[in-house]
């Protein structure tokens, strides 16, 4: 039976599931159709009816053409980050049946927490992660509304920053960034997307992150910033000499503006934690105390004396008490999540699912890694909660947050590479 060009075409797709991949392969199929009726042409071929129907008949059999595009191009799924991900929230709740003895909520509530974060993660992993693209002003807008609520209506205050209380979940500074997050990726994704411009989108959060005084959620904002822009070469030389000034000017402000007796408390406290016993040192010598006296298997012991155990110092709570094997395990996890956002970042085409990865990546690497120096005394300590372990709402629903919108962008690289 005799099959013309487009006859052929309409019965590979039948055997094509997703719509967007029928277009695909049917522009596909048609370049090289016309490319071999071309070729046919050029070798001496009698009629146009012949070349078509000799061109159709090199494309193979129709139905498993279609069959072997439906597979080629059919939603991926990240299983190594799924396996992980599970693994690392499974761990996760170590370190609650420790404190969960002193605090009996904390098991329920991080069974909420983790049910949610695990809902809005596949969520995200079915959504199509392109129609939030044209919703970036929303997004970027909404996350500075939220700032600015934060700062001008009524609030409690929790390690000196302010917080919004609805019933028994709180909103902080940081619950902003993925807002930031998309509205970044979706302007940068413009191929007019220009540096000056985004310094003046960057300015407006900057400004109210500063008067919340939450400093940690400002850097991890400023980090994703630069690093999204540096990801797609947006005027790199203009962003080596803001970075380079603006480090210098740093420096020279910390050299040179007067030092408070409360700060010189701190850094020395962290220099020689034993000269302030009882005050900004407590905290370095508890920790190194619990540190030298864990064994490989952990132990038992009094948590009472270590001020956020379950939040801040979860990585210390969870090696004490489980041992160094767990602790190296946990560690393993993390980082191995953190690698593979970048493998998956490294495979993706589309300009707007890189830049969602590439802020990701900074959004969960700058805490996970702080939080590790941290915990074994190499760096300052400072409320770095470590993803998905430290008990609370953000690490684990923003973080699910993040995850989700990787896996639809990955779920989608395939398709979206053959389109653009």
């Amino acid at each position: 039976m005799r099959m013309d060009q487009n006859h052929y075409i309409e019965h590979v797709k039948q055997f094509i599931k997703n719509k967007e991949v029928k277009q695909v392969v049917s522009k596909e199929l048609n370049f090289h159709i016309e490319q071999e009726k071309q070729r046919l042409a050029q070798n001496g071929s009698s009629s146009e009816e012949k070349v078509e129907e000799e061109a159709v008949k090199r494309m193979g059999n129709p139905i498993e053409v279609g069959k072997h595009f439906n597979q080629l191009y059919r939603p991926k799924t990240d299983w190594w980050m799924i396996i992980l991900l599970l693994m690392s929230v499974g761990i996760s709740f170590l370190p609650v049946l420790v404190f969960n003895q002193e605090m009996g909520y904390l098991l329920e509530n991080k069974f909420v927490y983790t049910f949610m974060g695990i809902g809005i993660a596949a969520a995200f992993f079915f959504l199509d992660y392109r129609k939030l693209q044209k919703w970036g002003g929303v997004f970027y807008g909404a996350g500075l509304l939220g700032l600015y609520y934060l700062i001008h209506s009524p609030f409690s205050y929790v390690v000196g920053q302010p917080v919004l209380q609805f019933g028994p979940f709180s909103i902080r500074g940081i619950y902003f960034i993925p807002l930031f997050l998309l509205g970044f990726s979706s302007f940068f994704s413009s191929p007019k997307a220009k540096l000056w411009i985004g310094l003046l989108m960057l300015s407006a959060p900057f400004y109210l992150y500063l008067n919340t005084g939450d400093f940690i959620s400002m850097g991890i904002l400023i980090v994703m910033f630069f690093s999204m822009a540096w990801s797609i070469n947006l005027n790199l030389k203009g962003l080596v000499g803001l970075i380079g000034g603006s480090s210098a000017a740093i420096a020279l402000y910390l050299w040179t503006a007067p030092i408070k007796d409360y700060q010189l408390a701190r850094l020395f406290s962290f220099l020689r934690p034993k000269d302030y016993p009882d005050s900004q040192g407590y905290i370095y010598l508890r920790v190194q105390k619990m540190l030298s006296e864990t064994q490989w298997f952990g132990q038992s012991g009094n948590l009472e004396n270590l001020p956020s155990g379950h939040t801040d110092f979860v990585l210390v709570s969870l090696t004490y008490n489980y041992g160094w094997v767990i602790s190296i395990i946990t560690i393993i996890f993390l980082l191995l999540l953190m690698a593979r956002l970048v493998v998956v970042n490294l495979k993706i085409n589309d300009r707007f699912g890189k830049l969602l990865i590439t802020g990701g990546v900074v959004f969960y690497s700058v805490p996970l890694l702080y939080h590790l120096f941290m915990s074994f005394g190499l760096l300052p300590f400072m409320a770095f909660s470590l993803p998905f372990l430290s008990y609370g709402f953000h690490p684990m629903v923003l973080h699910a947050v993040l995850f989700g919108l990787v896996l639809s962008v990955y779920r989608k690289k395939d398709i979206v590479g053959a389109v653009s």
